[in-house]
């Protein structure tokens, strides 16, 4: 089993948003990785219905997008590969940054 943990602190002014990636592997043909995050403000708030998008590099039907719950967190499956990642919530400047998500081989 993998896992991965990105942090990333990003706002307008002062106000961050701080961005938690946990990828899990799962067992299954296609090769994705369960990925788990939670996105809070840089004082530890919870940001609810944030927008995730995660765009495959080199294959946009791999790409997917998500969005908070009312306690911050996220869930989807990913294949392996490299991603640009766009979060977006009211009140907050939008990051963009790239990650690549890689299971066990």
């Amino acid at each position: 089993m993998s896992h991965i943990e990105i942090t990333r602190i990003f706002g307008k002014k002062t106000i961050g948003l701080t961005f938690f990636l946990g990828a899990a592997v799962m067992i299954n043909a296609q090769e994705k990785q369960s990925i788990k995050g939670k996105i809070t403000d840089q004082n530890g708030a919870v940001v609810p219905y944030a927008s995730i998008e995660f765009n495959n590099k080199t294959n946009a039907a791999l790409s997917d997008a998500s969005m908070t719950d009312d306690s911050g967190s996220f869930a989807l499956n990913l294949a392996n590969g490299t991603y640009q990642v766009v979060i977006d919530a009211v009140n907050f400047k939008r990051k963009t940054y790239e990650i690549e998500i890689q299971g066990a081989s």
